[in-house]
């Protein structure tokens, strides 16, 4: 069931906008800690642009 998302799944995410042009979502630099973020998040048009940086892990937001 390759279409089920499950708990632990590794994903890429692709941006909506523009008729789903907008992008897949990946990590850019260090945030700059003022929000309490860790890294900076924008849009790049490859999946894969650097190792790890636009993998995204789906996890629950407690246990």
């Amino acid at each position: 069931m390759a279409d089920v998302l499950k708990y632990g799944d590794h994903l890429h995410l692709l941006n909506g906008y523009n008729s789903w042009k907008g992008g897949y979502l990946d990590t850019n630099g260090h945030a700059d800690g003022s929000s309490g973020g860790k890294y900076g998040v924008s849009t790049t048009e490859s999946a894969t642009r650097g190792k790890g940086t636009g993998q995204w892990k789906f996890s629950k937001a407690t246990d």
